[in-house]
């Protein structure tokens, strides 16, 4: 089934007024609602990187306690005609909670859904020897989890990234358009 592609809400980090923000783009198949995680970094593709990735999907019948499918996206990057690829893998996805949510585009009733992250780069031509270099240091990385408020019918009002338990960077929604 093709998808319908729609951008509908801006994220931005709270207090920030130097006017960045991010345009979610979200498709409905009925049942779900499907998030292009690749755009919410499509200022970064230009030139010489690409995006790709599966839709994060959130069922419009969530309940509390359920275990939500994984997904995945990366960007590639080519120069000189070589390329280095990163791959995140959100896992884990657990709906844990219910809370009503204030943003300057209002108040949602939301389920807070928790994620844990796993990076992965990749580079053309590496050898086995650079491969098991990069996966030691993988192994010594901060474990990451994001926490995304999710408002069925509207899409994700709130999103936390957190490092080994410590916040790094909040966005919510500011705005949403029809």
């Amino acid at each position: 089934m093709a998808k319908n592609w729609r951008s509908n809400s801006c994220l931005q980090k709270p207090g920030s007024s130097n006017g960045k923000s991010l345009a979610a783009k979200y498709a409905c198949d009925g049942n779900n609602l499907l998030v292009d995680m690749t755009s919410l970094f499509a200022n970064m593709e230009k030139g010489d990187v690409t995006l790709q990735g599966d839709p994060v999907i959130f069922s419009l019948n969530i309940c509390e306690g359920e275990s939500l499918s994984d997904a995945s996206y990366s960007f590639t990057v080519s120069r000189s005609g070589k390329g280095m690829k990163v791959t995140t893998w959100l896992k884990n996805r657990k709906v844990e909670g219910i809370k009503t949510i204030t943003t300057p585009a209002g108040k949602f009733d939301c389920y807070k859904i928790t994620t844990d992250t796993e990076a992965e780069t990749t580079m053309e031509g590496m050898n086995a020897k650079m491969q098991d270099a990069m996966n030691a240091m993988k192994g010594t990385m901060p474990k990451q989890k994001f926490v995304m408020w999710y408002a069925p019918m509207v899409g994700i009002i709130k999103v936390d990234l957190f490092s080994n338990d410590k916040l790094l960077s909040s966005s919510e929604i500011t705005s949403i358009k029809n």
